[in-house]
This record gives structure tokens, C-alpha cells and sequence, in this order.
């Protein structure tokens, strides 16, 4: 659920910024390492959740 937050927001500030004159590449890029950011961390937080076991 925390992912797919992550990417609405991502996307959400894509349009915001091509919207106030941003170029859409940048907004693009922006929103991209949003996303990867997002990834990696829940992939770091299931991974300590196991190791605990």
C-alpha cells in the first residue's frame, strides 16, 4: 500500500511541475527516483522484518 502512495505522489509532483514550467524530463526523473527511493526502502524494511526471526 506504502508503494503505491509512493508512486501517486511521484506522479502527482510530475504534473505539478511540468504544469509550472518544469520540463517534463526533469519532472519525470524526479518522479522516478521518488519511486526507486520508495522501492528500496520497503525493500530494506522487509528484509530487517525477517532477519529478526
Amino acid at each position: 500500500m506504502g508503494l503505491a502512495i509512493i508512486v501517486t505522489f511521484a506522479l502527482c509532483l510530475w504534473v505539478v511541475l511540468w504544469s509550472i514550467g518544469a520540463k517534463s524530463f526533469d519532472g519525470a526523473l524526479l518522479a522516478l527516483i521518488i519511486v526507486v527511493a520508495g522501492a528500496g526502502i520497503r525493500m530494506l524494511i522487509s528484509r530487517r522484518d525477517t532477519s529478526e526471526d
